[in-house]
């Protein structure tokens, strides 16, 4: 199994309006997310940044959805150039359905018999398999239940994959959150993911810029860290994973970063450090634009093995400057 793109904070989002850092208790776990992506009665979109395009794959994430679920786009796979895909919607108050977007009108697939969605936390999963066939299916689980099932002709013009998670707030009176968002090419019912942010020094830092100036829950370039010496490094201690037993698939490193125009490294080399190896091999060639780059792990570079519950408690972030 693979984890093809996650998160949960306005970093690992390329676009974003209307949407932001909710922190509304009830919203999202604690321990495992600082907030959710929403809010309340606000129209708005979010876009997550662009991943490897597929046409089968599951979505799993931990949702709210206020009183009202009115027949719009909720969340779903989508295309991020056209805003074209399928999504969770909803096809009556309180009642969740599979639609289709094409990007002028909304086409309902099929809709759950009962009244699931209300002013509460659950989970929340959508399966899609072979979407660009004639005879695809989309399932729509909700606390783990399948509510809703479609199969049949679910293609978009001018769509054959998917490359981006879009959530919308419609603005129709209740609040609606997103945490905690996975894609896979496996079954994300029982999957969780756990944010970890800076909470302390690091074990380096040949740069400018302690801890507190990177941990910030929503997005701030007011403070950074920065460096203009090739192959300085700069590692920070990550909060730990919370009370429980874990199988550890995958780990996702995010930065926000930018190359000034008067700096002499042009390239970040973004890794982890575990146990007394640093790995930073993976190479973001940046831009003169703020911008997020991220790199995905499924097992441990610096042991070539599945990370480990104990090994993600002690994990410290590198970042490494290059010409």
């Amino acid at each position: 199994m693979a984890i093809l793109w996650c998160g949960g904070e306005d970093i690992d989002f390329s676009y974003l309006s209307g949407y932001g850092p909710d922190s509304t208790a009830g919203t999202f776990r604690s321990g495992y997310a600082r907030y959710s992506m929403g809010g309340a009665a606000a129209a708005g979109i979010a876009k997550s940044v662009q991943f490897s395009g597929i046409s089968s794959g599951w979505l799993g994430c931990m949702a709210y959805f206020g009183d009202t679920v009115s027949g719009r786009c909720k969340i779903g796979f989508a295309d991020l150039s056209t805003g074209k895909g399928i999504f969770v919607s909803g096809s009556a108050t309180n009642k969740l359905a599979i639609a289709k977007w094409d990007g002028s009108s909304l086409s309902t697939l099929a809709s759950e018999a009962s009244t699931s969605a209300s002013a509460s936390l659950k989970k929340l999963d959508l399966q899609i398999i072979n979407y660009n066939t004639a005879s695809g299916t989309a399932n729509l689980y909700y606390d783990r239940i399948l509510l809703a099932t479609y199969t049949g002709d679910m293609r978009i013009s001018g769509i054959t994959e998917f490359n981006s998670i879009i959530a919308k707030a419609d603005g129709s009176g209740g609040r609606q959150s997103y945490s905690e968002i996975i894609i896979a090419d496996a079954d994300t019912r029982s999957f969780s993911m756990v944010t970890h942010y800076p909470n302390a020094a690091g074990d380096t830092l040949d740069w400018t810029g302690a801890y507190g100036n990177l941990d910030e829950e929503t997005i701030s370039d007011a403070d950074l860290a920065y460096n203009n010496t090739d192959g300085n490094r700069a590692l920070y201690n990550l909060s730990n994973l919370p009370t429980g037993s874990f199988s550890i698939i995958a780990v996702k490193a995010v930065v926000r970063a930018l190359a000034s125009a008067d700096s002499s490294p042009k390239t970040l080399n973004l890794g982890i450090k575990s146990g007394t190896t640093v790995n930073v091999s993976d190479n973001k060639t940046l831009t003169t634009s703020w911008d997020t780059y991220s790199r995905l792990m499924s097992t441990n570079p610096c042991t070539g093995s599945p990370f480990t519950p104990t090994e993600v408690d002690a994990l410290q972030i590198a970042l490494e400057s290059e010409a």
